[in-house]
């Protein structure tokens, strides 16, 4: 089962990406610990989404953090036949936003463990944007005058990012690293496996939604704003122009709002406590 699922991710019978190495004993044993939620010790295991597992730890004397993509349902396996696996993808988003100058992690080493894919990446050295301007996970790390400097960077960034054609898959304020945590530090974009990138600048406007859809009373109004007008100045809107874009920004994320609640909520998380 293992390599027919191997075999219909595109990835054939073996598991080597060039330049990334194979998984070792080392690895496999760090991730097999982590799937029995039992992981090896040196190793932190984090929050993530449902399908996946992740951890923090060190291996070959450098810290990395290791993913386990959980299989979704009997399909995926088939549906990564064109498009490829969620490793491959990430590997490949990840190299591609990079080579177009925008940070992401580097991936170090890659393979199957049984029908479980694993991806080790390198660990950046840094916090995420809900740590540092939220108060998600109690009170924000930076200062407000540097929260409205990350604010205004963030747009730019973003902004650069659909100039460039790229949409990120999942562009929550928590797949967002500042390294280092501090208003100067550099954006690491995480989870990149659903990014797209078209050949011609984007809209954005399902990462606009993403941004916006972090609690009110984690992140007020007045940020949503200033980070919503300097992404409009960066893509050269006029005043009339940000506001039928903070309209639609607004409406779609209420909308986004009432899918979740019919849906019962947010999606499932694994926490890591």
């Amino acid at each position: 089962m293992s390599r027919l699922m191997q075999w219909l991710a595109g990835i054939g019978r073996g598991s080597s990406v060039k330049g990334v190495a194979p998984l070792d004993e080392d690895l496999k044993n760090a991730g097999l610990t982590l799937l029995e939620n039992q992981p090896k010790a040196g190793w932190t295991v984090l929050d993530s989404s449902a399908q996946a597992r992740v951890a923090r730890g060190q291996w070959q004397s450098q810290a990395v953090v290791i993913k386990i993509f959980l299989p979704r349902g009997p399909w995926e396996c088939v549906k990564s036949i064109g498009r490829g696996s969620r490793g491959m993808r990430a590997i490949r988003h990840g190299r591609q936003m990079s080579e177009d100058g925008f940070d992401t992690p580097r991936a170090l080493a890659y393979g199957w463990i049984g029908v479980n894919e694993c991806l080790v990446m390198e660990d950046i050295n840094g916090s995420s944007l809900s740590q540092l301007i939220t108060s998600r996970r109690g009170e924000p790390l930076l200062t407000i005058a540097d929260r409205h400097i990350v604010h205004r960077r963030l747009a730019e960034t973003v902004a650069q990012l659909h100039e460039s054609g790229w949409t990120h898959g999942d562009l929550r304020l928590g797949n967002v690293l500042v390294s280092p945590p501090s208003a100067t530090g550099r954006f690491v974009f995480l989870d990149n496996e659903r990014s797209k990138k078209q050949g011609r600048p984007c809209d954005g406007q399902k990462n606009l939604v993403q941004l916006n859809m972090t609690h009110p009373s984690f992140l007020p109004r007045t940020s949503r704003v200033r980070f919503l007008s300097h992404y409009a100045t960066q893509r050269g809107m006029g005043r009339a122009a940000f506001r039928r874009l903070a309209i639609r920004i607004a409406q779609a994320t209420e909308a986004r709002h009432q899918e979740r609640l019919r849906r019962g909520g947010s999606k499932p998380r694994f926490s890591a406590k």
